[in-house]
């Protein structure tokens, strides 16, 4: 009989530990969430469906931009419960199995809010969302991937060059242009969008400069950039520091000045004051001369 209190003893801290470890009632408790969309100058980049790989994760994940900063929305969301689940963006095509996760460089999100239901994960702004390709709900305990999304970029919609999420009304586009270099070469082009309630983003797509020091994207008092003299002599507006000299990217514009005096866009080094290039900015019935 003592032998058998004792192999008892012995037992219970094991079975604990395996309880603590494995936490198996998770898989038949369900966690939910139920997050609003997020409100602002909302602008889609990227989307795809979950498919399911260790256990039935359906949903939709979709990489979005509000009021400039990036965010991902997971929506009519479903997986299962579990230890130490985590949302993980991966820097690779597909998350559909976890050997694809696992030879991919992955940025974590953190740990799920919640196995069902509607729910936003801040992303920090340095991550380069032009790598990303696929995002993974991700048992970080046991190296498993519960179930992976393929993100396919977003493609502009013709009417207002721009794709607004369910719940948002379309976007005005106010004046565009392309850029043309000036110190170092840049591509890309600049619009400018009106939003409901007044509120207005500066867009660049397609865009590339070269590196530099303090570079920021200026709104210039003139009608065109011809060099680095013409933003000198110029009211200009600063927008804010270039967030990256490749890829796509969102600004606010202040919503009380007058767009039609501000007519041109800059890319400019605030420390060797050098225009790296610059777009003139006009509304499609000027380049349409009606």
């Amino acid at each position: 009989m003592k032998l058998k209190k004792v192999a008892l003893i012995a037992t219970v801290p094991v079975l604990l530990g395996g309880w603590a470890l494995f936490r198996p009632e998770l898989l038949f408790v369900d966690s939910k969430v139920s997050e609003r969309a997020p409100q602002g100058m909302t602008r889609q980049l990227a989307a795809g469906n979950f498919s399911s790989d260790a256990h039935e994760t359906v949903g939709t994940a979709s990489l979005i931009e509000v009021d400039g900063k990036p965010l991902l929305r997971l929506s009519s969301f479903r997986t299962s419960n579990g230890p130490d689940v985590h949302v993980l963006l991966v820097q690779g095509p597909d998350a559909s199995r976890g050997e694809a996760v696992k030879s991919s460089k992955t940025i974590d999100l953190g740990v799920i809010k919640g196995n069902i239901g509607d729910q936003n994960y801040a992303i920090p702004t340095d991550v380069d969302l032009d790598r990303v390709g696929a995002v993974s709900i991700w048992c970080k305990r046991f190296g498993v991937n519960f179930g992976g999304a393929s993100l396919t970029r977003t493609t502009p919609s013709a009417q207002s060059g721009t794709v607004i999420l369910a719940g948002f009304a379309p976007d005005t586009k106010v004046t565009s242009g392309a850029f043309v270099s000036g110190a170092h070469q840049t591509v890309g082009q600049a619009t400018i969008y009106e939003m409901k309630g007044g509120r207005r983003r500066l867009e660049l797509t397609g865009f590339s400069t070269a590196e530099g020091p303090a570079l920021r994207l200026l709104l210039v008092k003139a009608e065109t950039v011809t060099n680095g003299d013409t933003v000198k002599k110029s009211k200009t507006i600063d927008l804010g520091p270039l967030k990256k000299t490749k890829g796509n990217q969102t600004f606010a514009v202040p919503a009380d000045i007058d767009l039609w005096q501000y007519r041109s866009v800059s890319v400019w080094c605030a420390k060797f004051k050098v225009n790296f290039g610059a777009a003139a900015l006009r509304s499609d019935q000027e380049r349409s001369g009606s």
